[in-house]
């Protein structure tokens, strides 16, 4: 019978939502506006508030897979710190590419 190590298993979910949830829900929400926005013949995102709105999701999201690694983190500080700065970096440049093939999708490509 297996043993259920609930701090394991809650940390690799917490990895999971880092790694895989916060792309697929920025995926989600960049082509639910985009459907939103085209159904009513504009374009999502446009103008301050627009902006305002998506940058707030990223850093929403950016945030909560943050707070996902540091739960299921360990090792000393300076090892900490090299993984959060990596996986910023990392998942800045993901969501942004996640953003750009959404729209994409949905015909507004550069």
């Amino acid at each position: 019978m297996l043993k259920v190590q609930p701090k394991r298993t809650a940390a690799r979910l917490s990895l999971a939502w880092a790694l895989a949830g916060v792309p697929t829900t920025f995926g989600a929400f960049v082509l639910i506006a985009y459907r939103i926005a085209l159904a009513s013949s504009n374009l999502p995102f446009l103008g301050p508030s627009g902006e305002l709105l998506w940058f707030g999701a990223f850093a929403f999201l950016m945030l909560t897979g943050l707070a996902a690694i540091h739960y299921a983190s360990f090792g000393t500080l300076r090892f900490r710190l090299v993984v959060y700065a990596v996986y910023m970096i990392g998942m800045s440049v993901t969501l942004f590419l996640v953003g750009f093939m959404g729209a994409c999708a949905s015909g507004d490509c550069l």
